[in-house]
């Protein structure tokens, strides 16, 4: 008896102090929880407004919140995966490396707490502190600082150089005679070429007959500013659903989906194009009083070349409904 008496308050310290650890413990816990829960919240495309904290997981009179926390060290294995001088194309360009840091965006998730030992109240008190940190750069748009997600990246992503209208003029010009006139471009480049060559179709210098200023479609196939982290969404936008079509319809072209094709929309383009050009042509060629004989011969050598193409534009058009 004598000897449970004198060891009784060494088993009640300890007892205590083991209290005392399971208690901090399980406030520590707490406390990552509430600051990766802090960090989660606060992403963008959330509101911490919209996520309130769990009053009853952490005392009021602690702190908890989350702030900017600017960028991370990180090893280079990881920013080796994004290396900007990769990107940059030939030529005095300059990547915009900041766009591509692994580490953009940090956000720092945190929950401090200051409190008494639940026993042995003489050893004063404990602080916790507890840091959770999130990388929250997704390169979207508005974090690219783009205004629109249907802007070119280009313009951002790289830091073009600059110079002088009249040195502009003059690079744009020689890009222009050097690729388009050369082979392979010049093969690539021929639908284009044959598209404006029609759109302005000659102008007739003489009392300004005729001058056809269309602007230049774009044929390729879009998402409509189309933005979502949502894979069921991407899937459904890509490869279409039921009666909708998707990108895929658009680019090859889905019958059953009522889809054009790329290949058909732009040899539709064409016709159209084409006709119209005849169509004006021939409205003046009946126009009182008449053009010039040089006009009007100008005039009919172009109807002459654009219907053979036509002719054949349709023929290519029905081949594409046949496979189908």
């Amino acid at each position: 008896m004598l000897e449970l008496v004198l060891a009784l308050p060494i088993l009640l310290m300890i007892m205590a102090l083991m209290v005392n650890f399971g208690a901090v413990a399980s406030w520590k816990i707490r406390g990552l929880s509430v600051s990766r829960f802090e960090a989660w919240r606060a992403r963008h495309e959330r509101s911490a407004y919209n996520y309130p904290p769990d009053e009853a997981w952490w005392p009021a009179a602690a702190n908890r919140g989350h702030v900017a926390a600017g960028n991370i060290e990180v090893s280079a294995s990881l920013t080796g995966a994004v290396d900007p001088r990769s990107l940059a194309p030939s030529g005095h360009v300059v990547v915009n490396e900041e766009l591509f840091d692994v580490a953009r965006g940090l956000v720092r998730g945190y929950a401090t707490l200051d409190r008494g030992y639940a026993m042995l109240g003489g050893m004063g008190r404990y602080r916790i502190t507890a840091n959770t940190y999130l990388i929250d750069d997704k390169w979207q748009y508005h974090e690219m600082g783009i205004a629109n997600n249907n802007d070119r990246r280009s313009t951002i992503i790289y830091d073009l150089p600059t110079a002088d209208s009249a040195s502009y003029v003059q690079c744009a010009t020689d890009l222009f005679y050097k690729y388009y006139y050369n082979r392979p471009w010049a093969d690539r480049l021929a639908p284009l070429h044959e598209y404006y060559l029609s759109a302005f179709a000659g102008r007739i210098i003489e009392d300004g007959y005729l001058y056809f200023g269309r602007g230049g479609p774009d044929f390729h196939p879009g998402l409509g500013g189309f933005c979502s982290l949502d894979t069921a969404v991407v899937d459904r936008l890509v490869y279409g659903r039921g009666d909708d079509p998707g990108l895929i319809d658009r680019i090859e072209g889905n019958e059953e989906r009522r889809a054009e094709g790329v290949a058909e929309r732009v040899a539709r383009a064409f016709v159209g194009l084409y006709e119209s050009v005849i169509g004006e042509y021939e409205t003046l060629l009946d126009a009182e009083p008449p053009p010039s004989a040089a006009q009007q011969a100008a005039m009919r050598a172009v109807i002459n070349r654009l219907q053979p193409k036509i002719d054949k534009l349709n023929r290519f058009l029905q081949t594409l409904e046949d496979d189908d």
